[in-house]
């Protein structure tokens, strides 16, 4: 994939929007250039660089994004604790009728094990038999926060670890001062339909909840097995700059396909066109950063906001950032672009000898 100009179709006539004349062109994706699968194609004409500095700089950086034991032990007590009162109301419920749990299921980075220091937030969704209504996030919340208060009566509780409940639009959220578990509201698929804007959670709100099951399952299913093939730290580290580099999220790449999501959907379509330029350009200064030894300022060791947005030099090589290939279209005012398109009209008229 080349960035520039005509990149994804966005060139030539815009105005002319289909018609008797126009062939619709059908979408073949393209793959980019990736250097480890076209090796045997291209041999090193030298042996592979030495990378053991960089290996040991990369697990030295991942040591320091892992939670601390006091970390982990925290949100996993917390856990625990949301998880008993949630599990107990799904299989009896008592008198609280605010609602039903149909089950509840770990998600996130807590369940898939990708948790960073600092960040110590767990994400659990109850799945509702009912109808989520705006009000029951704030029942259930209260519910759960008074049968965790009861339990902890007999217990000697620390103050850090006294618990609190908060409300978002999306969630309720119990924590302490070492931990957060966001309890995510959603319902039974059957009753995405029947959601009512005015009664409900938000449809999208609802959907992302869902979502967030499925990526937690196929995780799980896929990227837990020691069979997985998985490449050396150095070697996959500086593949991802370099098919970021080659253009994997610009238009008319074959990009990475959701396999979370019906339909073959494209991660990277998610994205403006803007923010697929940028991506694609950054990557394109980095990996020449990284090709010349600046693996420190981009992994963090070195405080440097600006390696991928200023010139800098390293060993006298002059590493110079790169432009946007992606300009976005001018406003046109209202009128002209029924102008234009009666002009382009004209021309095929006159091509065609009428």
């Amino acid at each position: 994939m080349i960035r520039g100009g005509g990149r994804g179709g966005m060139g030539g006539m815009r105005g002319m929007r289909g018609g008797p004349y126009m062939h619709k062109k059908s979408f073949l994706p393209r793959h980019p250039f990736d250097l480890m699968l076209a090796e045997p194609a291209f041999p090193r004409a030298a042996n592979a660089p030495d990378d053991t500095v960089l290996t040991n700089a990369l697990l030295k950086r991942s040591q320091d994004l892992t939670p601390s034991a006091q970390e982990q032990t925290a949100i996993s007590n917390l856990v625990t604790k949301v998880q008993g009162v949630l599990d107990g109301l799904v299989v009896a419920p008592g008198e609280f009728t605010k609602c039903q749990l149909d089950e509840v299921r770990q998600v996130g980075s807590f369940k898939k094990g990708t948790m960073m220091a600092g960040h110590n937030v767990a994400d659990v969704v109850i799945i509702l038999k009912s109808l989520p209504t705006k009000d029951c996030a704030e029942a259930l919340g209260k519910k759960v926060e008074e049968e965790i208060q009861k339990s902890m009566k007999t217990e000697v509780v620390p103050k850090a670890e006294a618990i609190s409940l908060e409300y978002t639009d999306k969630c309720f959220e119990i924590s302490n001062s070492l931990a957060k578990v966001r309890c995510l509201i959603a319902t039974v698929p059957q009753n995405v339909r029947k959601l009512d804007a005015e009664k409900h959670l938000e449809f999208k709100v609802v959907q992302s909840h869902l979502a967030s099951i499925r990526h937690a399952r196929w995780f799980e299913e896929n990227a837990h097995h020691s069979t997985i093939k998985a490449l050396p730290v150095n070697a996959a580290f500086r593949r991802i700059f370099q098919l970021l580099a080659s253009g994997l999220f610009v238009p008319g790449s074959a990009g990475i396909t959701d396999p979370c999501e019906v339909g073959h959907i494209r991660v990277h379509t998610s994205m403006s066109l803007v923010q697929q330029d940028e991506c694609c350009m950054t990557a394109q200064t980095l990996v020449r950063v990284l090709g010349h030894g600046g693996y420190k300022h981009i992994l963090g060791f070195v405080e440097n906001t600006t390696v991928a947005k200023e010139m800098s030099v390293w060993d006298g090589v002059v590493v110079s950032p790169m432009e946007p290939a992606y300009e976005k279209p001018v406003e046109k005012k209202d009128g002209e672009e029924e102008e234009e398109d009666m002009e382009c009209e004209g021309v095929m008229e006159e091509d065609n000898g009428e």
